[in-house]
């Protein structure tokens, strides 16, 4: 996905979120929507794929 694709950040609105790579409690890699402003991260994908990231942070509540 593009950034163009991705929300921006519901907590300080940077247009330009990036899906990347980050390492989750367990300490895999997995993929997830991070606002760059901020540091916001969305939630986290075991499979690390940047698609599955971008749809979760997508489905914030009161968007369709």
């Amino acid at each position: 996905p593009t950034t163009a694709d991705l929300r921006p950040c519901p907590f300080c609105a940077h247009a330009a979120p990036q899906v990347r790579l980050v390492e989750s409690d367990d300490g895999r890699a997995v993929a997830a929507v991070v606002c760059p402003e901020c540091g916001a991260r969305g939630p986290t994908e075991p499979d690390a794929m940047p698609d599955s990231a971008a749809f979760a942070w997508n489905q914030r509540y009161g968007f369709q």
